[in-house]
Formats: structure tokens, sequence, C-alpha cells
């Protein structure tokens, strides 16, 4: 295969909110923390729209789903990824929620842009809560037990467990153990999320113990606290299991809410710029990506999704204004 192991690199930040947190180039960027091929560089891949899908070499694109592995020294990663996949949207240049890793001094809009997009996701991350059905569950705050399941769906162990058919062979955590931890497997590399709380955790490797990590990750999670409360009353219980606040974060915090400058600048980027040339209104463009940002955190993905945005921000206006007027 051409390949030879490489020094295993630091996971940082391995909570995830929502798959789509992927059309951030420095979220794929974190799953090659295992990378084991020296053949090809995890920055090209990811750069290029690929993440690490955890087991032998094998990557995904983001925005096309090509799957590709038995990378070569001679491979160049643009070439192979319009080779297998010459339709994919991020390769022939269309318009994709992708947000580039920028230099922190970059000084054009688009530099500024992506800088805080990027920023703004790792502070939501850090300091946010993943959204269940349409409300929020805080991983900060001690909740009841009887707190509704994000998905109930997945609350019995076995059924949880038959999300798992597709699970990675390389994985560094085992499919029986994350569906004992309350985790479903998404579909997408080795990303699980927990059924009660919806907290995702990415990056597995081998030692990781699902349980501990729970806890550690999203310590006020229900399910948890009542794993915890029944390990209590047994023999030889350690402390590698104890609540334990949420993992410090070096990213500062900020509001959710986004300044009229961080407003402004959303209109720098691509899909807002075709907006703008089809005759959207300045105003109405701005206001709706400012509440897209500010519900999920990030971009849209595709022009029509923000066409869609659009049209139901429009709509959400007129209705208001019908309201007033009755």
């Amino acid at each position: 295969m051409g390949s030879t192991a490489r020094e295993p690199e630091p996971r940082g930040e391995r909570r995830f909110h929502q798959l789509s947190s992927l059309q951030l180039e420095s979220v794929r960027r974190r799953t090659f923390a295992s990378w084991p091929s020296a053949s090809v560089d995890p920055d090209a891949l990811a750069r290029d729209g690929f993440f690490y899908m955890g087991e032998k070499d094998h990557v995904r694109c983001v925005f096309c789903g090509c799957h590709i592995g038995a990378w070569t020294p001679n491979d160049h990663v643009r070439t192979d990824h319009a080779r297998y996949s010459p339709e994919c949207s991020f390769v022939a240049g269309s318009l994709t929620g992708n947000i580039p890793r920028t230099p922190r001094t970059h000084d054009d809009d688009a530099g500024r842009l992506y800088a805080f997009l990027d920023d703004y996701h790792d502070s939501r991350l850090a300091h946010g809560r993943p959204r269940t059905r349409g409300r929020y569950q805080s991983d900060a705050v001690p909740l009841p037990s009887a707190e509704q399941p994000a998905l109930s769906e997945f609350a019995r162990k076995d059924t949880r467990r038959r999300t798992f058919s597709g699970w990675p062979k390389g994985a560094g955590a085992g499919a029986d153990p994350l569906a004992e931890a309350g985790f479903i497997y998404t579909g997408v590399g080795d990303w699980v999320q927990c059924f009660q709380c919806s907290g995702g955790i990415h990056t597995w490797r081998h030692g990781d113990d699902p349980w501990a990590d729970h806890a550690h990750f999203y310590p006020y999670c229900p399910f948890v606290r009542e794993h915890l409360e029944q390990r209590g009353g047994e023999s030889g219980v350690g402390e590698d299991l104890a609540p334990s606040p949420p993992p410090a974060s070096s990213v500062p915090s900020r509001p959710e809410e986004l300044s009229p400058e961080e407003t402004e600048l959303l209109l720098h980027h691509p899909i807002a710029q075709r907006l703008l040339s089809k005759g959207f209104d300045h105003r109405l463009v701005k206001e709706a990506l400012k509440q897209k940002v500010e519900t999920s955190g990030l971009m849209c993905s595709s022009l029509n999704e923000a066409l869609e945005i659009i049209f139901d921000y429009e709509d959400s206006i007129n209705e208001s204004l019908s309201e007033k007027s009755t």
C-alpha cells in the first residue's frame, strides 16, 4: 500500500454537536489524529474536503461522499479527487459551505470571514450545548434524570447496537462498549452521539473508555448520571468515572449573537455574494444568514439551502407583519 506508520497527533477537541461541522477544514483536520500513512499529507486531504474514516488510510469527501484509500507516495490529492469524483461540487469550484483554515493575519474580507466562522464554531462547541429536538440540553448545568431523551427510539442498548453495522474495523473503541455507554453510530467515520443528550464524540483511540469519555465531555447527561449513581454502590468502582466539570478550554467564550460588524462580514461569503448578484435585498440576505449562523453555528452548505433560508425568513417577516395589522 506504500504507507508507513506516523506518530499519533494530539486529538484536540473531540466533541461535536452536528455532522455538518465537517464543513470546516479545521474540524476535518482533527479527524486525522491517528492517520497511519506517510504517503500523503493529512493537511492536503483536509484542505481538499476529506476527513479520516478511522480505518486503514481511507478518507471520504464531505461534499461528494467520494471514498479513497490505499494512498501511495506518488498520489496527488486533488488529482485523485477529480479522477474518482469529477462531479464533486468542491472539485468543480461550485458553491459549498466549506470553511477553509486561514492565517489569523489574513487581511482580506473573505479571510476575516473564514477566521471568524472558525473561531465562532470553536467557541460554540467549547461553551455551548447540543441542540435536541428544538430545545437546548446543557452540558454545563445539571439536568433532571427524567429529561426526555434526544433520540428516544435508541433508548434500548440493542437498538443502539444495530446502528454500528458499518463501524470501522480499525476504530479505537468497540461497538458494544459504545452502545452500552449510550452512543449510536452516525455512519460517518468514527463519530457517535448519545441517544440521551445528543452529545457527540469522535476520533477514538485504542484504550479509550466510552463511559469515562462520555462522563468527561458531557458530565451532566442524565444517562451518564444514572450510570454513575448505579456504579457508586458497587465495590471496586474507582474515580475514573466520577463526574467532573466539562474539560477546560483555551477557546474564549463569546456571545452567540453576532455583532453588527460580524453580521456584515457574512455578506463576503461566496454564497451571500451569489444571492446579492441575483437581486436579493442586502438587508434580507444579511439578517437571514445571521439567523442561520446564530442557530446552527455554521453557514449554509449550498446555494439551495441559502435560498430556502431566505424564503423562510421572508415568510416569517410577512407573517409577523400580517399579525400586527390584524
